[in-house]
């Protein structure tokens, strides 16, 4: 046999058996791996499907950051699907099955009330804790301490709905239209028993059999309304999926009233189950704009917080959009509970019974504002029945958007009117309009020129707002517009002004920087004051950005926090701010992919020439010094930039030079073993150089992918 077969041998011999071995080792790793494991009940298939996806993202999301991050407490967390299909009798049976599971921990689910009541009665007779953020009807968490919701109830929402009626619609009766599952069944009792009590007349209510011919249900109540000339507001106290046919009835009278809704319309379900008709298709909004529902999001997802904020970049790395209402409550749910499973000390011979019973009593002991965990929504703790503690968000749809109302509620009390009178909890919303005239980019700084509308219902002194990094004062000075329309003041301001950056280069050259401009209010605080991003209007030819390329522009309020002064202490104070951020990424010009390229022809050159006969010992070490050379003359002429930190380009680059040295380190030894004529020995550092070669190379490739988050998007791609 030829030296050159005995060594094809032994390469294919030593690759076999470190494949071998590091394949062995994953699946090892993936069927003795000491995981916890999360059951999710939800509507996967049929209808509702939509729901149960969109769970399905905030849960993953959340549980794959965690294991991201090592796990809890070294353990990863895995997810068991249990598709209900929003139905109860399949949820008794998905439920069973989790409850008969001795891995499964706890449930997060199911979406709707009647599935939730189902499956919790079994979850309650078995011993496993439940967690819903969808089911608001009352008897979900009624008598049964091993259920617990991160959403409102049904009887919480009711009362609100009644009091906003009365107290901003002005409004002294309505009407109800509602079906007869446990959802609007259990929603309508509720509203009826607090209108009786605050003295909200209820002039009729209509029930529906969604089994049966609804235009024929529909007609005579339309023909009522239409007699009357009712101009109260229509509550509908149903599920989004049920509401369609009715809005268009209703939306075809020349009406007077308002539609009032609950939150099961504040979802993009409600809004996109209008695009099939012509009529909405044609002038967008026009089925949904004017109504007003509660929501489990406002605070959050409309008016951001911190978690929200961190929420947002997350989903939008993992999805490239921003996250529905359904995804971000299952994603603060999920938190939640991991959050639990971190905390609670286990001994290695813990029972399944018994470790569910400590997350059911640790989310029991979740009961005071003290004990209360941070979400998306807000803090969240539980009272005596289960139900989170929270406020209720209240929004309407405007433009074909859902915007929050300029009045908003923070109290754990439902009697808003109590509140309105104190003032207490209570939150005034101001809507903010940006209208981009121009930005021009420079070395360390950028000059914007813009509109800035402000949009409240109450005294709003804008004297007080201060840009945060101007590069000299700026005042907003007198206003360019002033209007008032439907209860609201709107002004309008013309800022012009130059801005400072803060760029972060360490992924340049693939570098995305962010043009930040931000102000805050000096003399309120986020408790009584939050900004709402409206609109931000732009085109692309207003922007001179030398080197880099618009990505798009977004806008967002969020509390700025500040240490102040009092009392000789110090003290953490929180004013409203708000953002305007131009999204920038880096032309890749065809010089910089020609130095990638040609660092590719290096890698491929240094390979090959493992490959070099001994006898042309010049070759073997002119190459890699030639490379050194080559690579560092590449390496000084394209750098432009010098932030006093490692970037994505210093990496390539000294992992270019880090192979170059490798292999004139190898090269010099294996030239002097041939000398020595030790050709075994040759051998093995020749077959070392090349696994070492490709190692490193595939190193540097998942490196790249990881930094530059290609390998994100291949994910969720696949």
């Amino acid at each position: 046999m030829t030296l050159l077969k005995k060594n094809k041998i032994l390469f294919i011999f030593i690759f076999l058996i470190i494949g071998s071995g590091m394949t062995s080792l994953w699946f090892f790793k993936i069927y003795k791996e000491d995981a916890l494991y999360v059951g999710v009940a939800g509507p996967f298939s049929g209808n509702d499907a939509y729901y149960g996806k969109e769970m399905i993202k905030g849960i993953d999301l959340c549980i794959n950051e965690i294991n991201s991050k090592g796990g809890i407490n070294g353990k990863k967390v895995r997810v068991i699907k249990g598709d209900d299909m929003n139905k109860s009798s399949h949820a008794m049976r998905i439920a069973t099955q989790f409850s008969n599971n001795k891995k499964i921990l706890f449930v997060l689910g199911h979406y709707t009330s009647s599935a939730s009541f189902a499956g919790g009665r079994i979850y309650m007779k078995s011993g496993i804790p439940a967690i819903t953020s969808s089911a608001t009807a009352d008897n979900v968490t009624l008598e049964n301490e091993w259920y617990f919701r991160t959403i409102f109830t049904n009887k919480s929402q009711a009362e609100f709905i009644a009091h906003f009626i009365r107290l901003y619609i002005k409004k002294q009766s309505a009407m109800i239209i509602f079906c007869s599952d446990l959802y609007s069944t259990d929603l309508t009792k509720s509203f009826i028993d607090i209108s009786k009590k605050i003295g909200l007349k209820i002039e009729d209510q209509f029930e529906i059999d969604m089994n049966s011919d609804t235009d024929k249900q529909l007609n005579p109540i339309i023909k009522e309304i239409k007699n009357i000339d009712y101009d109260g507001v229509i509550f509908l106290a149903m599920s989004s999926s049920n509401s369609f046919k009715v809005i268009k009835k209703l939306k075809y009278l020349n009406n007077k009233f308002y539609i009032f809704g609950p939150d099961s319309f504040a979802n993009d379900q409600f809004k996109n189950g209008f695009k099939k008709y012509p009529l909405e298709k044609a002038i967008p909004g026009y089925y949904i704009n004017g109504i007003f529902t509660t929501s489990n999001g406002i605070f959050g997802l409309n008016l951001l917080n911190k978690e929200s904020i961190i929420l947002n970049d997350l989903y939008y790395r993992y999805y490239k959009t921003t996250p529905s209402l359904v995804a971000a409550s299952y994603y603060e749910s999920a938190s939640l509970m991991m959050d639990v499973l971190k905390n609670i000390k286990l001994h290695n011979k813990t029972s399944i019974k018994n470790y569910r019973r400590l997350i059911k009593n640790y989310l029991s002991d979740i009961n005071k504002p003290g004990y209360a965990i941070k979400g998306i929504s807000g803090n969240i703790y539980f009272d005596k029945k289960g139900d989170a503690v929270k406020a209720i968000g209240i929004g309407r749809y405007v433009n074909d958007n859902y915007i929050p109302f300029y009045m908003q509620y923070t109290s754990g009390s439902l009697d808003i009117e109590k509140a309105d009178k104190t003032d207490k909890k209570k939150l005034n919303v101001v809507y903010v309009s940006i209208e981009i005239v121009s930005v021009e980019l420079k070395k360390d700084y950028f000059d914007a020129c813009f509109f800035i509308n402000f949009t409240f219902n109450e005294d709003f002194d804008t004297s007080a707002i201060s840009f945060k990094n101007v590069r000299h004062p700026v005042k907003l000075g007198k206003p360019v517009n002033k209007n008032y329309k439907h209860r609201l003041n709107t002004i309008t301001y013309k800022v012009n002004a130059s801005f400072s950056t803060n760029f972060d280069y360490h992924k340049f050259p693939f570098d995305q920087q962010i043009l930040d401009i931000a102000f805050k209010h000096n003399n309120l605080y986020g408790n009584e004051m939050k900004y709402y991003a409206f609109d931000v209007k732009y085109k692309k030819n207003q922007f001179h950005l030398p080197g880099w390329q618009l990505s798009h522009v977004s806008s967002f309020g969020l509390d700025t926090k500040e240490k102040s002064l009092s009392s000789n202490s110090v003290k953490h104070v929180e004013h409203p701010g708000f953002h305007i951020q131009i999204h920038i990424k880096r032309y890749l010009s065809k010089q910089l992919i020609r130095y990638v390229f040609t660092g590719g022809i290096i890698l491929l050159l240094l390979f090959f020439a493992y490959f070099i006969p001994l006898s042309y010992r010049f070759t073997m070490i002119i190459i890699p010094i030639t490379s050194l050379v080559f690579i560092g003359k590449l390496y000084i002429n394209f750098k432009d930039i010098h932030p006093g930190y490692l970037t994505l380009y210093d990496h390539w680059f000294i992992s270019l030079a880090s192979l170059s040295c490798l292999f004139l380190f190898i090269a010099l030894i294996m030239i002097y073993l041939n000398s020595k004529s030790f050709f075994r020995a040759v051998n093995i550092i020749k077959i070392t150089g090349i696994i070492s070669h490709l190692c490193f190379t595939g190193l540097i490739f998942f490196y790249y992918l990881h930094f530059t988050g290609v390998w994100r998007v291949w994910l969720n791609e696949h």
